[in-house]
């Protein structure tokens, strides 16, 4: 978690890994709550699409809020939180029918009180009902698909909800409180250090990112444009958090022309695809495939596991075949970028590593304040001057609150800034947007690439 922040939702779902332990509720809850959200998030971009979802953001967040705190406790007590397989598929199937039902009411009535306390812009019903429709698919999914996957060695234990919670609670609450005890017990005192040190509970760099989002389009990127980018899981670009499976499979799906003319819609197949060759994998040892997923942890991990399930000697010359075809992808596609970005003898051993640096050294004079809009490498490697990063990332709390009210030209002012190198098209552009216009003078240097080194100070 420490090693990056928003690692405490991985940390905060190993949790409940750990703490159910034994129970079918160890695979479901995590499972639930990502359906949840994805069910909420996928009504909402289907009803209005991009970029008029995020009109609708508050009421979507609230409602992934409302779905969570009642649709866990409802598969739960409907029993949809233990194992299936016990269970005939028309049984599963009403379980499945009631919770969507009950939950689905509870959160409607929530949603449309809430809208009118919040003053949302609108809460249209067909979202409520495409949630209802969309968490009935993805809740019963899992379980099917555990059904699927069961054997007769996995025989499930037969205890009711309310059963398993009177003999388990205690050891539940005890052992969830040591472990989130400690998990946000340690984070709590980061945020407390990290308030009293910098003026802020969390780092800014993350708060002027979600910023940077506020703005429809921004020289540091724009609104998700499509549901592909929105979820992450699109093939290429900053909201690729797939790579690099995610490019391989965009590759794939390139080359498939005749299925359909949209890429998207191609990608979208070779993905479903992927994922019903892994499933049948899976299903040719199902005792195999409960234990390796039972113990699933890193990636590292996973594909020990794909590879385990597979027994007999032609079933390995397969797996390792489709181990060779991905390695070779993968290494051709590492030098597609290799070769393109570092050429053999294209520089000189002696080149300058970063090319700003003699441009800055030669026309500033020693003990220089140089602003520029990514302070990056510039700021660790130039000598006797000292560069603020303009953008907020590396920064303040306060710079990053100047830059909200748009008073951070008198911000870097005060602070004695004296030279600004920056692109003077980033500068009028969001978030920025001539914030800095009164403080700038040309003094006719100019790099390559559109950027110009500017004297900072109004004139006296």
């Amino acid at each position: 978690m420490f090693s990056r922040l928003d690692l405490v939702f991985f940390a905060g779902m190993a949790g409940l890994w750990i703490v159910f332990r034994g129970q079918a509720l160890r695979y479901y809850l995590p499972l639930d709550i990502v359906a949840i959200i994805f069910s909420v998030l996928s009504a909402f971009t289907t009803k209005f699409g991009f970029p008029e979802y995020f009109e609708h953001t508050n009421a979507a967040m609230t409602m992934v809020g409302v779905a969570l705190f009642i649709r866990l406790p409802a598969a739960y007590f409907l029993g949809l939180h233990q194992n299936p397989s016990a269970d005939k598929p028309l049984k599963t199937l009403a379980k499945l029918a009631a919770f969507a039902l009950v939950s689905s009411a509870a959160i409607s009535v929530v949603m449309l009180v809430v809208a009118r306390v919040m003053d949302f812009d609108a809460m249209p019903r067909t979202v409520l009902a495409m949630d209802a429709v969309f968490s009935f698919l993805f809740i019963g999914a899992t379980r099917f698909l555990h059904r699927d996957l069961h054997t007769a060695s996995s025989q499930p234990k037969m205890d009711t909800p309310i059963g398993a919670l009177q003999t388990n609670w205690k050891q539940w609450l005890i052992e969830g409180s040591t472990y989130y005890g400690i998990v946000v017990g340690l984070l709590g005192v980061y945020m407390l250090w990290s308030k009293l040190a910098f003026g802020t509970f969390s780092p800014v760099s993350g708060q002027i990112k979600r910023w940077w989002g506020s703005f429809l389009v921004s020289f540091y990127g724009k609104h998700p444009q499509d549901t592909l980018t929105f979820f992450g899981v699109n093939t290429k670009g900053d909201s690729a958090a797939w790579q690099p499976i995610s490019e391989i499979f965009g590759k794939w799906a390139a080359k498939l022309t005749f299925l359909n003319p949209d890429g998207n819609t191609r990608y979208v197949i070779v993905i479903v695809a992927a994922a019903l060759v892994f499933y049948l994998i899976l299903r040719t040892d199902k005792q195999k495939a409960r234990t390796v997923i039972a113990r699933l942890g890193i990636l590292p991990l996973f594909t020990g596991c794909f590879l385990q399930v597979i027994s007999s000697s032609i079933k390995q010359i397969v797996a390792w075949s489709i181990v060779a075809v991905m390695g070779l992808s993968s290494s051709l596609s590492f030098w597609d970028v290799i070769k393109t970005d570092m050429p053999h003898r294209r520089w000189q051993e002696d080149a300058v590593f970063v090319d700003t640096i003699p441009i800055l050294e030669a026309n500033t004079e020693p003990g220089s304040i140089i602003g520029l809009t990514g302070g990056g490498n510039t700021g660790y490697f130039i000598h006797d001057r000292t560069i603020v990063n303009m953008d907020g990332l590396i920064n303040s709390q306060p710079y990053f609150e100047s830059l909200k009210d748009r008073t951070a030209g008198a911000y870097l002012e005060s602070m004695g800034l004296d030279y600004v190198f920056a692109n003077k098209y980033i500068l009028e552009s969001q978030p920025y947007k001539g914030m800095f216009n009164a403080y700038l003078t040309d003094t006719g240097i100019d790099e390559l690439g559109g950027n110009a080194l500017m004297k900072y100070g109004r004139a006296q």
